[in-house]
């Protein structure tokens, strides 16, 4: 459901639609909850009916742990399916395809869930999201020997970067990026987010919810300062991962270069955006949120 680059054909999504409580449509966020479009690709073996209640419990059960963490919630709103390209491999390219034929409308998001992809021995991409508030997430569901608990934690893993998580060390953490260590299987273990990245999906939740932000560069200046003190202290703890650090560079390209006059926010920052506007989509060369380019954030498979 996602989006990279590269300009495939475009073909119709077949959409059937379960509205919820859907009173005032996605311009306002009911309840404090995020609803998701869940589609899947032609290559779904399941059966329609199999795979809505498999997917919308899946996505319930990585949402009653994001509520542990902040004020929103995520509910699958609507369904639908897409024809994703057979001789894709690369996931930016996967991605690409789904931002192009899937449309969130009438949910806020679109979750993708492709078997178009078999996974073999080795590391494999496992999920991909364009960056922060992006419209699409997409995730590969071909490996057959992946627990349904470990595809909780990387679904989770993908909506922490929607709400702004960046990759940690943090043992055990949700936001590690390579998973697949059979930690999930554990009867013990709980899945969780790392102090840093807590604070930080808190710090983001909270502006979606009390001002209506739907952009990462439309959050308010004091909010971005304080992310921008987790995403260095995730960077120092691991320098090689390029996610804390294309995170920082996308607050510091939205920062101002003198002081706002006046703001309308009550945070110390930027004013609220209308409230009517979606969550952020790429389009055409790979442009995101407005002018600048975004980094595909992965949860990778060992």
């Amino acid at each position: 459901m996602p989006s990279p680059n590269h300009a495939l054909r475009l073909l119709p999504a077949l959409t059937a639609c379960v509205w919820m409580t859907f009173l005032t449509g996605p311009g306002a966020l009911e309840a404090q909850t995020i609803y998701v479009r869940i589609m899947v690709d032609e290559e779904q073996p399941t059966t329609q009916r199999a795979w809505q209640q498999r997917l919308s419990g899946r996505l319930q059960k990585a949402s009653d742990i994001v509520s542990k963490y902040c004020s929103l919630r995520f509910a699958a709103s609507c369904y639908g399916t897409w024809d994703s390209e057979d001789d894709l491999r690369d996931i930016s390219q996967s991605l690409r395809e789904f931002e192009q034929e899937a449309r969130p409308s009438p949910a806020h998001i679109a979750i993708g869930f492709t078997s178009q992809y078999r996974f073999q021995r080795g590391r494999h991409a496992l999920g991909g999201i364009r960056g922060p508030l992006h419209s699409h997430i997409l995730i590969r569901e071909g490996a057959s020997s992946v627990h349904e608990t470990e595809r909780v934690e990387v679904l989770l893993h993908e909506l922490g970067h929607f709400l702004g998580a960046a990759h940690s060390v943090s043992p055990g953490s949700v936001m590690r990026p390579v998973m697949g260590d059979g930690l999930a299987r554990s009867k013990n273990f709980q899945i969780h987010f790392d102090p840093d990245n807590a604070r930080v999906i808190r710090l983001v939740a909270a502006e979606i919810s009390d001002l209506r932000v739907r952009r990462f560069e439309h959050l308010s200046l004091e909010t971005k300062r304080r992310l921008r003190v987790h995403y260095a202290h995730l960077l120092a703890q691991a320098p090689t991962d390029p996610t804390a650090r294309k995170y920082i560079e996308l607050i510091d390209r939205s920062l101002p270069k003198t002081p706002p006059r006046s703001t309308r926010s009550g945070r110390g920052g930027t004013t609220a955006p209308a409230v009517g506007r979606p969550f952020s989509r790429t389009l055409p060369a790979g442009a995101a949120n407005g002018d600048h380019p975004m980094p595909l954030t992965l949860s990778r498979w060992r």
